[in-house]
């Protein structure tokens, strides 16, 4: 497990997956104006998932809300994520 180098805390965000987890996920986009613990303010969830035949990307934001893609190919919808938290956020 990393640590965080201004605190020196264990990080949970920085543990490595199971290695037969097929679900990623990632707490992203954490704005951190004076990179401290209590300035932290979490943007959005971003969740990977992989069935036998598809990915799917969940996305929940408090502007957007909950919303999800599919697609047969992890870069699309990978793409699809980027896009739309992009859009999101420069509004």
């Amino acid at each position: 497990m990393k640590t965080d180098s201004i605190t020196g805390a264990a990080d949970a965000r920085f543990q490595a997956p199971h290695p037969y987890n097929k679900q990623l996920n990632i707490a992203c986009l954490y704005a951190t104006p004076q990179r401290t613990r209590n300035m932290e303010e979490s943007l959005c969830n971003v969740e990977f998932l992989k069935t036998d035949s598809s990915y799917l990307a969940r996305v929940q934001s408090e502007l957007g809300g909950l919303r999800e893609y599919k697609s047969g190919s992890f870069e699309e919808v990978l793409e699809q994520v980027i896009i739309d938290l992009q859009e999101e956020f420069e509004s």
